[in-house]
């Protein structure tokens, strides 16, 4: 994850973060104690990386005294105070010198306040910021009663305890033997490049500029497909995921490549209140054989993502490297796109919000009254991802992709083309 950082110096492909309007009056003072309670609490959020002997290493600092930067823009149109929130996010972090959490509150009146936060991808996941969500509001609600946090000084584990578990997991020894085991044989002889058609020439070192499209799916076809998953005795990621696999096919003329797909990488339970970068993608192979019915296409992918979630230990950054695969600075190692399914819960509804652009959304923060906004999120990181976003009975598609190969129009053709797709496999399970 460093390296892909200083790939994208001077971007934003690898900030995460969350931004919201307050809608209701904000206790500054006790927003500038939560942050610092949780900088405290999650060393994570103030370890920089420098260079040993050519190696990137960690060094966690001590705590600022001042976490929260408070800017006075009374008078300023919301339009105006948009456009800094974004440029803002968009600035690149500093990671030999910090700081790593990024929060700024801009104040136009006594209920109008907005806030970001942000973090280096090298920081923090998905996991992290909802994490991290959830313990503020606990803290706020705490703060601006004057009462202490009602949370340990310290979280139960840190990411230096990640490591060292991960470290001794991978060590020689029958754990590692067994995961190394299933990739080198799971990935031999598998294309590393997956030609989908482009727009524009693929550059000679890889770019990291995103954009998204999205597109709502029919509530009914959600039913129609979960009927299908429970038939089969599977689950809607798996039957979405078949399905992307055989689009991918279709435009590609290929019948041998990989996926990849993210998981949480916190498969030991005591890591689950950890900040830190723990997601793992794993490479999931796929065969399309023609003379196979979607049904059992379906059959063996779900073989395969079981498989490979029983597997997901073993990081992505070793699997390449143990592969040797030859490095190719135009594009990612081993695979160019992925596949993401989220089911929104809890404060995660904030993610519907933060992935359709809706500025309308109401939601409680605690105590408080927010409004989410949008920020770009991990578009460009490859040429292509399709990310799937559940909330009750809604399905989201969105298409994130890298802006120096593709189109918007292609784009949008593709979400079009994986409906009709999904459409078909329900009209012809029977």
């Amino acid at each position: 994850m460093w390296y892909q950082h200083h790939l994208d110096q001077g971007g934003f492909a690898y900030n995460v973060g969350f931004a919201a309007h307050f809608l209701t009056e904000l206790d500054i003072k006790a927003l500038a104690t939560s942050l610092a309670w949780l900088v405290e609490r999650h060393p994570i959020l103030r370890t920089v990386y420098t260079l040993s002997d050519g190696m990137p290493c960690q060094q966690v600092q001590p705590p600022k005294e001042k976490i929260l930067e408070v800017i006075d823009v009374a008078g300023m149109g919301c339009d105006e105070r948009h456009k800094e929130l974004l440029n803002r996010y968009r600035q690149p972090f500093d990671l030999t010198n910090g700081p790593i959490l990024k929060a700024v509150l801009w104040l136009a009146g006594k209920n109008e306040a907005t806030l970001l936060l942000a973090a280096p991808h090298i920081s923090v996941d998905g996991w992290s910021l909802w994490l991290f969500l959830r313990e503020l509001q606990q803290c706020y609600d705490a703060a601006r009663t004057h009462s202490p946090s009602p949370l340990q000084t310290t979280a139960p584990a840190t990411y230096t305890d990640f490591i060292t578990w991960q470290t001794d997991n991978l060590s020689s020894g029958p754990a590692e033997q067994q995961l190394w085991s299933y990739w080198q044989n799971q990935l031999k002889g598998v294309p590393t490049c997956l030609e989908l058609p482009t727009d524009h020439p693929r550059p000679k070192r890889q770019t990291f500029y995103g954009e998204k499209c999205i597109a709502q799916l029919d509530r009914d076809l959600r039913a129609k497909l979960e009927n299908i998953a429970n038939q089969e005795g599977t689950t809607l990621f798996t039957i979405l995921f078949a399905a992307f696999q055989v689009l991918l096919g279709c435009h590609t003329g290929q019948s041998d490549f990989v996926v990849g797909t993210p998981t949480a990488g916190r498969t030991q339970a005591r890591f689950n209140q950890t900040m830190g970068y723990f997601v793992n993608p794993v490479a999931i192979r796929t065969t399309i054989d023609p003379d196979l019915s979607f049904t059992e296409h379906l059959r063996r992918t779900g073989r395969n993502v079981a498989q490979a979630l029983e597997h997901q230990d073993f990081p992505l950054p070793l699997l390449v490297e143990r592969l040797d695969i030859p490095r190719d600075p135009s594009r990612p190692p081993l695979f160019q796109i992925s596949f993401n399914y989220q089911v929104l819960t809890g404060l995660e509804k904030f993610g519907r919000a933060m992935v359709v652009n809706d500025h309308h959304t109401t939601v409680a923060f605690g105590s408080l009254q927010i409004q989410p906004i949008a920020l770009p999120q991990q578009e460009g990181l490859f040429d292509l991802t399709l990310e799937i976003v559940r909330d009750g009975d809604d399905l989201i598609a969105a298409c994130k992709y890298n802006r120096d190969l593709y189109d918007h129009r292609r784009m949008q053709d593709l979400l079009s083309q994986y409906e009709t797709l999904l459409n078909d496999i329900t009209a012809n399970s029977h």
